[in-house]
């Protein structure tokens, strides 16, 4: 696959999470950008204090750095393109690299769901790759559904030295906030109640962060763990300025000593830091494996659905769930299952991605194709508690600025007329796709047979029969159109006799099919 490298780095900005899940971007920098876990679509949405260094002694000294780099933040081509906003650089990362030294350079390349970064630095005497990855496999949505990140480092000695170090990662304590209010350093008024637990065992080194302020129900509560499998791992769980962190870590390789386990006061949290020591010996390699999971079962309606979706105050909370919490129990769950099945899913996640790759298809529709692939995983998609599979027409941003705000999803819901066109969904998770056509023909349709273009949510409130719904005004015909030949498809793809008859009666109210003429099982597939 293409390496990005230099100017091409700029507004790169991978997805990486589940279906249903949220996601974190890795950036062509390194950086994590975009933290969209808070059931939130915000693309500038940033944690300060969350990011990968390293401390490697050896013959000629001790070296530290952040593995990032801010090779592109001053250069002339900084200025956004109109429809994007990746090339942006959060002002946490600007002061992250203001304060401490990063790396001269990375290079970068996929293909999704797999980010590499290789970084650069004549500093440097070992050779440091990353990848972060998620499951994606296809045919298996709870697989491909789990709410977090693998981030696997290849540390390699090309010399005759050998070399100690510590590798740490570290993160921010976010429980609380909504994915879109302004997070200054270790403040934000939406902070307070932050704590962060030793959750050790089990094989692996964790922490735990958690929120002891909010109500159980609250939109913002859940959970969030950073955790390794690398044996000998140490863990801060309490640390919160850059100055604090760096000198025992650049100057000996240490964590920062904790500065407490009470929660944090009103407007404040606190980051968390796990560092693995290694020695590697001449032309050695040492892989060493963090993962970041999270887990916010409380997702509500944080959209505009206008007053004609008949709920009419706008202020109540609308819960619709995520089905992750169905699956998982908590963090520990998450975090659990995933070491606990990492090497298998990984070698599945790595067959579909070869299977892409390995062939003769041109690299340019790879490249198109498996970009396509991650919508489904991007907030534009959420996978909610009973099951069902809904999309926004996409994720508002820099390009709708002249019409709509930066954050929130655009045109909800499920719009007939814009998914016609999606293919992704419907070849690699057909269940998925298949609670899209019972929405549409089991809740959505009207008895007279039209069928209205988007989706109120919660499934109790009433449809939007009869009245004014907005891009366009009445029921979209190529929506219902593409409705039917999307039954068509669901049933050719799985066969499924019974749930196309189920279906059949909803379908022939627009074809004035008699009813006799409707399908009927004959015993073969």
């Amino acid at each position: 696959m293409k390496t990005y490298s230099g100017e091409a780095l700029r507004a790169v900005a991978m997805p990486i999470g589940g279906i249903g899940t949220g996601n974190i971007a890795v950036a062509g920098d390194g950086s994590l950008r975009q933290w969209q876990i808070h059931h939130q679509i915000n693309h500038q949405a940033t944690v300060p204090h969350s990011f990968f260094a390293i401390s490697i002694d050896g013959p000629q000294g001790r070296v530290a750095r952040v593995l990032q780099s801010n090779a592109l933040y001053n250069s002339p081509g900084e200025t956004p393109p109109p429809t994007s906003s990746d090339a942006v650089v959060p002002p946490a990362h600007r002061e992250l690299l203001a304060t401490l030294p990063g790396v001269t350079g990375t290079e970068f390349c996929g293909p999704y769901p797999f980010a590499n970064v290789a970084y650069q630095d004549e500093a440097l005497p070992l050779d440091i790759r990353m990848q972060a990855w998620n499951p994606m496999i296809p045919f298996n949505a709870n697989d491909s559904g789990i709410p977090a990140i693998t981030f696997t480092f290849t540390v390699h000695n090309p010399g005759t030295s050998t070399y100690t170090g510590t590798l740490a990662a570290t993160q921010q304590n976010t429980i609380g906030w909504d994915g879109i209010a302004e997070i200054s350093g270790t403040r934000c008024k939406l902070f307070g109640g932050n704590r962060n637990e030793d959750a050790s065992g089990n094989g692996r080194t964790a922490v735990r962060m958690i929120n002891d302020f909010l109500p159980a129900i609250a939109a913002g509560n859940g959970q969030t763990m950073l955790s390794t499998n690398a044996y000998g791992a140490t863990t801060c769980t309490d640390w919160r300025d850059l100055e604090e962190f760096w000198p025992p870590f650049a100057n000996y390789g240490h964590l920062p000593d904790s500065r407490n386990t009470g929660p944090t006061a009103k407007g404040e949290t606190c980051n968390a830091a796990i560092g693995v020591p290694f020695t590697i010996e001449p032309h050695g390699t040492r892989t060493i494996s963090f993962q970041i999971a999270w887990y916010f079962p409380n997702r509500y309606i944080n959209w505009y659905q206008w007053d004609t979706f008949g709920v009419d105050d706008p202020k109540s909370q609308l819960w619709v769930g995520t089905h992750y919490a169905t699956v998982f129990a908590s963090v520990d769950d998450v975090s659990s299952y995933l070491w606990k099945n990492h090497d298998e899913l990984l070698t599945q996640t790595r067959s579909f991605s070869d299977a892409l790759t390995g062939g003769n298809l041109p690299e340019v529709l790879i490249d198109t194709v498996t970009a396509q692939m991650s919508i489904m995983r991007s907030p534009t998609c959420f996978w909610a508690d009973d099951g069902n599979f809904y999309g926004f027409e996409g994720c508002n941003g820099f390009s709708t600025l002249h019409h709509a705000p930066g954050v929130t999803g655009s045109c909800p819901l499920n719009c007939t007329h814009v998914w016609n066109y999606e293919q992704s969904l419907a070849h690699l998770y057909p269940e998925l796709d298949r609670t899209m056509r019972d929405t549409e023909w089991f809740l959505q349709q009207h008895p007279s047979g039209y069928l209205p273009h988007r989706v109120p949510l919660p499934r109790y409130v009433s449809r939007i029969w009869g009245r004014h719904i907005g891009g366009p005004d009445n029921p979209a015909l190529d929506g219902l159109l593409g409705a039917i030949l999307k039954t068509w498809r669901e049933f050719r793809s799985t066969g499924d006799l019974a749930w196309l008859e189920r279906c059949w009666p909803h379908v022939e109210q627009n074809f004035g099919v008699h009813p006799r003429e409707r399908p009927r099982s004959t015993g073969h597939d």
